[in-house]
């Protein structure tokens, strides 16, 4: 058996002020944006981010996953 690859990587976010209801749901930016909205308006901000792993042998083509 091949060495294993590893990936990782966001595929969802979602940030909710909660003084405001302001949303922050792009995975690609959602955390900035959210702790930028609280260090500038001194909002409490909560989210999640949600972030998948996955392997494959080294010796086998990648997928899109």
């Amino acid at each position: 058996m091949g060495e294993l690859r590893k990936y990782s990587g966001v595929v969802h976010a979602d940030f909710l002020c909660e003084d405001c209801g302001a949303r922050f749901n792009n995975y690609r930016n959602a955390q900035a944006l959210a702790a930028k909205h609280a260090k500038s308006t001194g909002h409490f901000v909560r989210g999640e981010i949600g972030i998948a792993v996955w392997y494959n042998r080294k010796d086998e083509p990648e997928t899109d996953a």
